[in-house]
């Protein structure tokens, strides 16, 4: 009985130091970034100054041909497109949400759509979309999705923030905040509106969304605010504190924010000059370097949200009350969630 409750003891004690070990290496090692000594304020600004990777700018064949597409761009029609990141096994959903984008808008408005995707995907999304859709004016775009070299990447793979999101999720996350801005095929472009395969338009829009955007100047319209998981912000807001404190940024939309509210940005209509501007690229730079994306699981939406809220004034932004949308759980006709 003794020598039971010894090994017991024994058992638990062992537990406790492994678990406190697990902390002290979680937060000094694999997110030591949120200390704020001087010599860590430095090393964030270097980081935060410097992309971590270098992004591939080739522009292919589908690329040239939608240069030459903006070469013949009406003058009184903003440069803008629609774009999807899209796989080949969720290709029914693709189709279903191209067919009523065409059929709630770009029958009227005639733009461009942008479809990104991976290798494995390429010969089935092309051959097929396309066929199917032959009355929208598509343009597919490879991309390849790696771990950054910069983090821990066997630590990345088993995300040890919020659960029940794999690699492959996270890999979007990070496209969205950060890479789809670096690929060649959106230089010259004003205005992009993000969609998810599957986001569903539900009635008729019938005005131009990007030339009502040009129009007002807004810079970033929406449909819906809500909170993220918890889990799922872990560290993020302290991390946007510790950058507006280090960049001296003043922002009002961002002091008066309620943490952790998010746009809910899988409809996200924005002018690409906000992501492109070198406030951004710093920002995401430092974000990138911290690695939540993949430990934590941060997602596009609060990332880009603090983006908004800390270089945007709130007059900047636009939240669409007369667009019909569903998006999953989400739709417009019976939610007033905004």
């Amino acid at each position: 009985m003794c020598k039971h409750l010894a090994f017991r003891s024994v058992l638990t004690l062992f537990i406790v130091i492994c678990t406190g070990c697990l902390v002290w290496f979680t937060f000094y090692e694999v997110y030591p970034h949120i200390q704020t000594t001087k010599s860590r304020e430095d090393d964030l600004n270097v980081h935060a100054g410097n992309s971590t990777e270098q992004p591939d700018v080739s522009c292919d064949q589908e690329c040239l041909r939608f240069r030459n597409i903006l070469l013949n761009w009406p003058p009184d029609k903003p440069k803008a497109a629609v774009y999807y990141l899209a796989k080949a096994h969720r290709l029914p959903l693709l189709s279903s949400s191209l067919t009523s984008l065409h059929r709630c808008f770009l029958d009227a408005f005639d733009y461009p759509v942008i479809v990104f995707h991976e290798t494995d995907s390429r010969d089935l999304l092309h051959r097929t979309i396309r066929e199917r859709h032959a009355n929208i004016r598509l343009f597919f775009q490879e991309v390849q999705f790696n771990i950054p070299a910069h983090l821990n990447a066997s630590l990345a793979r088993v995300n040890i923030g919020c659960k029940g999101f794999p690699i492959g999720y996270r890999h979007m996350c990070r496209f969205h905040a950060k890479q789809v801005y670096e690929q060649e095929i959106l230089v010259g472009l004003e205005y992009a509106w993000r969609l998810d395969d599957d986001s569903t338009l539900l009635a008729t829009i019938n005005y131009d969304l990007f030339a009502f955007m040009n129009s007002h100047q807004f810079q970033y319209g929406y449909l819906r605010i809500n909170p993220e998981y918890l889990e799922c912000v872990k560290y993020l807001w302290e991390a946007a504190r510790l950058y507006k404190k280090l960049q001296q940024l003043e922002s009002q939309y961002f002091d008066k924010w309620t943490e952790p509210n998010m746009f809910y940005n899988n409809f996200e209509i924005s002018a690409l000059s906000l992501w492109k501007s070198q406030e951004y690229q710093h920002y995401i730079n430092y974000i990138d370097f911290l690695g939540g994306i993949y430990y934590y699981r941060w997602g596009d939406a609060p990332v880009k949200s603090i983006a908004v809220i800390l270089f945007l004034r709130e007059e900047d932004t636009h939240l669409f009350t007369n667009v019909s949308y569903k998006h999953q759980s989400f739709d417009t006709r019976m939610s007033s969630g905004h």
